[in-house]
Order: structure tokens, then C-alpha cells, then sequence
């Protein structure tokens, strides 16, 4: 859950004005409970987003809650939505000219190979007909890649992972506020993609605003007030009781956690949401364009295959994640309870 340090060739770049690297810059992300990460953000002063760099003009972290999609990570959404972007831009190259299978860099030090499979006709497509799928399919498929990334950020550091030497990251993983963020991240980053009249850190300013507005976003105090409000239930001094485990990665809904409507009840689900899936695309005829496994270059690797239940190899999401995740919830439910996994 946590880009907790920034490197300092990003701090060099950013204030030398050098492109900036070819993968998303790291971010530092907000615990959802008072301690040393922790801070909130002002959904109205957000500041212009950033790809690449650092800008004192952006607001790059912070807590917010809003009463439609409850805690959100503003870090998680640009993380998201970066690695949107930068999965887009080699799909699309890929997609263009017929490549069968590209690897890409994902956090974590790890790699995802994605293989494409052309239908029959593709090269007998009318060219714009060929363009406008090539943007529609790799569009579809980066937001796929970028939540899969985003999850794999999630298990690895609740088997332990940590940036660090020594530490975990693992109090971090799964907490109420990092999935649906990168929800939001999606529709976000769709749209800015989409924006054909602005650059893409314009187009993502613009999209986060609204994204704001769509999910009502509340001010600072009100961030801090719903922080305090779930308190021993959701969190409690020392860390978090409980964890959002819904990946929808197979066509489960996502579905917010919002908190109580009075205090000393339990929270509230919001509205469902769906992740975006291939599907979509002409009637569901590209549903099997592509495939996608994790070559895992982590010490945690051989737990988090224990876990899918297999003994070495790449680990596929569609196929491997819902054990993985199985398991977690298991080792969550014993730890705390069986309502561990509900708000």
C-alpha cells in the first residue's frame, strides 16, 4: 500500500529538469489512522498532476473521505493512474504492430509478460476500424494491468514485503482505503486518456477534480472527523483491525466502505462498481485478446506461490489471485475475527 520513499535521482531530475524516468516516479502514501504516514489532503487544493517528476505545485499525498466512495489515497489514485498511462503508451505500440507478447515493469521489482492473441481478421480490418480497437483494447487492457499491479502491491506486502532492509509494510496491506482508490484511479485516467485537446498531466488535473466532485469529496476536518468516527472498529491505536480483500478481478463489484450512519454501528457499503474488463469491447469477441502472468522477483515469492498453490513458475492473477487471496482472508479471520473482512 505504502511508496513510502522517494529516490533521490527523482529529486535530482525534478530539480535539474530532466525528463524524468520511464516508469512512474514513487509516491508517498497515507496510513488511514493517525501515526507518522499519516496526513489528510484538501479535495479543493489538489494542485496540476504530475507524471515523472516532482512539483511543489502538486499535491501529492494525503487522506480524503468522501460520502460516496468513503477513504480515499490521493497517492494511490496518481500511482494508478500513471501506471495506466505508462502501460498505454507500449500497448498501444504493441497492439499497432501486431507484437505477440511484450514484457513490461511493474513495482516490486517484478515483471508482467503479457501475450496477445489476434483474431483471424485482424489483419483484414479497415484501418480505422484496426486504430480505434488497437486504442479501445489497450486502453482496457493497461487499466487491467495497473489494478493487477496495484493488488500485487497489496499481497506482497501482507506476506512482508517491505522497501526497506529491515521491516514490514505488511500493517499497511488491504486497508480501507487503498482498493477503491484505485478505482477511482481507472475512471480517472480513462478519461485523461481519452482527452485528446490537453497534455495528459492537464487532462489529469482536470480528471481528478471531477472525480472529487463525483464522489463528494469533504474537506480536511470532515476527513479527520470520519477518521475519529470509525476508530475501534475499523482501526485502533497501533495499527488496522480490519482489511478490504474484494479484488473484483473475475466480476465482483467494488463496493466502498462508508462509515456508520450513527456512531457504535457498524459501517456501510456504497454503491456497487465495476472494474473495467474486456468484455465491453465489442459484444465480449476480445475477451481472450490477452493473457497476463507475474514473474515475481521478491523474497516473499515462495509464500505468496504457497499461497496459489503452486510450487514455482509465474503467478497468474486471473487464475492464481483468488487463492492467494483465500488465504490471506483465512490468516486475517483467525487473527481478528470473522468479521475481519466486512466494515
Amino acid at each position: 500500500m505504502r511508496w513510502v520513499i522517494l529516490s533521490i535521482g527523482l529529486i535530482i531530475c525534478a530539480s535539474t529538469g530532466c525528463g524524468g524516468p520511464q516508469t512512474p516516479p514513487m509516491r508517498m502514501g497515507t496510513l488511514p489512522y493517525p501515526s507518522p504516514f499519516y496526513t489528510t489532503a484538501d479535495p479543493e487544493d489538489l494542485g496540476g498532476h504530475r507524471y515523472g517528476g516532482l512539483s511543489f505545485n502538486e499535491a501529492g499525498r494525503g487522506l480524503i473521505y468522501s460520502e460516496r466512495g468513503g477513504f480515499i489515497d490521493l497517492a494511490h489514485i496518481r500511482i494508478i493512474a500513471d501506471w495506466t498511462w505508462f502501460y498505454y503508451q507500449r500497448l498501444h505500440d504493441a497492439i499497432e504492430n501486431e507484437t505477440q507478447q511484450v514484457t513490461l515493469p511493474m513495482n516490486k521489482g517484478s515483471r508482467l509478460d503479457v501475450m496477445f492473441h489476434y483474431p483471424d481478421d485482424w489483419g483484414q480490418l479497415a484501418c480505422d476500424e484496426q486504430a480505434e480497437l488497437t486504442h479501445k483494447l489497450a486502453l482496457r487492457i493497461s487499466k487491467e494491468l495497473a489494478w493487477i499491479l496495484g493488488a500485487w502491491h497489496e499481497i506482497a506486502t501482507w506476506f512482508g514485503y517491505s522497501r526497506f532492509v529491515i521491516g514490514s509494510e505488511a500493517a499497511s496491506a488491504f486497508t480501507h482505503d487503498d482498493t477503491f482508490s484505485h478505482l477511482v484511479a481507472l475512471r480517472a485516467v480513462g478519461r485523461a486518456i481519452n482527452d485528446d485537446e490537453r497534455s495528459y498531466n492537464e487532462a489529469m488535473t482536470i480528471a481528478i477534480e471531477h472525480e472529487m466532485e463525483y464522489w463528494q469529496a469533504v474537506s480536511p476536518e470532515q476527513t479527520q472527523a470520519a477518521v475519529e468516527e470509525v476508530r475501534g472498529r475499523w482501526w485502533e491505536r497501533g495499527g488496522v483491525k480490519r482489511r478490504y480483500l474484494v479484488l473484483s478481478l473475475n466480476g465482483e463489484p467494488q463496493r466502498p466502505w462508508l462509515i456508520p450512519d450513527e456512531p457504535g454501528e457498524p459501517g456501510r457499503l456504497g454503491e456497487s462498481y465495476m472494474v473495467p474488463r474486456l468484455d465491453a469491447i465489442d459484444e465480449g469477441r476480445y475477451c481472450g485478446f490477452y493473457t497476463v502472468q507475474i514473474r515475481p522477483f521478491i523474497l516473499e515469492a515462495s509464500q505468496i506461490r504457497r499461497a496459489a498453490g503452486i510450487e514455482s513458475g509465474p503467478v497468474k492473477p486471473f487464475e492464481h489471485f483468488p487463492d492467494i487471496m483465500e488465504a490471506i482472508r483465512k490468516e486475517l479471520i483467525e487473527r481478528y475475527g470473522p468479521d475481519a473482512d466486512q466494515p
